[in-house]
């Protein structure tokens, strides 16, 4: 998950991996997740691994002097990353009503708010034939998350919109997909590529 954005003359580039198992009864819970985030003062850098307790044990490096080097525990809770991609796997997985969840990592850094489990409604909505949505109001946070996708395997992301506090809401819609072998388009010879997705950055 890639955002690349400005506020006023300021960059930033924010990206986040997480891992989940396609074996969701195996392997309940989502493994790991990488996040960083680049902007012009310097960059920071957190990680979550999945203990054997549940739990998950966070790491986080910034270049802010008040923050610096970090550990910690967390309780074990649905991870709010994890829910994009229980939605490409088997959006039935999706735990539904009212739980605990680790919001994003992009939304705690961004919002300088420190990461922890939170109260929220999750809630799974057929919208037609073609496409259904995922809600996830926080009781105790101004976030509201909605994501629409496709009914049918691979459940195909439609487009999302995030709502924190009296912030301007983020809407994205898909433009363009395309299926190809993208780890070998790596060379200057495919930058025409970025056109046929519709890329501007």
């Amino acid at each position: 998950f890639m955002k690349k954005f400005k506020t006023g003359i300021y960059d930033y580039a924010v990206m986040q991996s997480v891992f989940t198992p396609v074996d969701l009864k195996s392997f309940p819970h989502t493994l790991k997740t990488t996040f960083s985030s680049q902007d012009w003062c310097g960059h920071v850098f957190s990680q979550l691994n999945l203990e054997k307790d549940g739990s998950y044990r966070m790491t986080d490096f910034s270049y802010f002097e008040s923050e610096g080097d970090t550990e910690k525990k967390l309780k074990n809770s649905l991870l709010e990353e994890e829910i994009w991609n229980r939605i490409r796997i088997n959006p039935e997985s999706i735990p539904t009503g009212e739980l605990n969840l680790i919001p994003t990592q992009s939304f705690a850094r961004l919002q300088h708010k420190d990461i922890k489990p939170s109260a929220a409604r999750v809630s799974l909505n057929k919208n037609s034939e073609s496409s259904s949505e995922v809600i996830i109001e926080y009781l105790n946070i101004e976030r509201t998350v909605q994501i629409t996708f496709e009914n049918f395997f691979p459940f195909k992301i439609l487009g999302w919109t995030e709502k924190n506090g009296n912030e301007p809401p983020t809407i994205a819609t898909l433009r363009k997909t395309m299926r190809s072998a993208y780890w070998s388009q790596n060379g200057n010879d495919s930058a025409f590529l970025r056109d046929s997705l519709q890329l501007n950055f």
